[in-house]
């Protein structure tokens, strides 16, 4: 039911399975209909090579159970021609409810200004975000 939820949600989301290598098992509408988005079945950081080591760090810490079940993660987008700086709430799928651990990433839409100017994310907004 989450994946059908976030099939249609207007922002960017995967699911990646790990800790070595972060492999992309399921992505919504919006990744893969962009042509530069890691497919599924591909290793994240070949798909994406500049997503970030501090990125990769965090969600392998979250497959493991090492702290918390989630996380505000500052990476490349993953969606995206140019390697421009993006948020996204992950957190690992419940033991339960999987074979395999896993984490779910949606990526943080940009906050819009005056003018419909983008606005980037705050870590404020990441965390209301992260708690809903």
């Amino acid at each position: 039911s989450l994946g059908a939820a976030l099939d249609h949600a207007p922002t960017p989301a995967i699911a990646v399975s790990g800790p070595e290598p972060l492999t992309v098992i399921w992505a919504n509408g919006p990744t893969q209909a962009a042509p530069e988005a890691p497919a599924i079945g591909s290793e994240l950081l070949e798909a994406v090579p500049t997503f970030g080591a501090a990125a990769k760090s965090a969600i392998q810490r979250l497959l493991i159970g090492e702290g918390a079940e989630t996380g505000v993660i500052t990476h490349t987008d993953w969606v995206g021609t140019f390697p421009v700086e993006r948020r996204s709430i992950a957190w690992r799928i419940p033991p339960q409810a999987s074979e395999e651990a896993v984490v779910v990433l949606i990526q943080l839409p940009d906050a819009v200004g005056a003018g419909g100017v983008p606005v980037p994310t705050t870590v404020d907004q990441s965390t209301v975000w992260a708690s809903a």
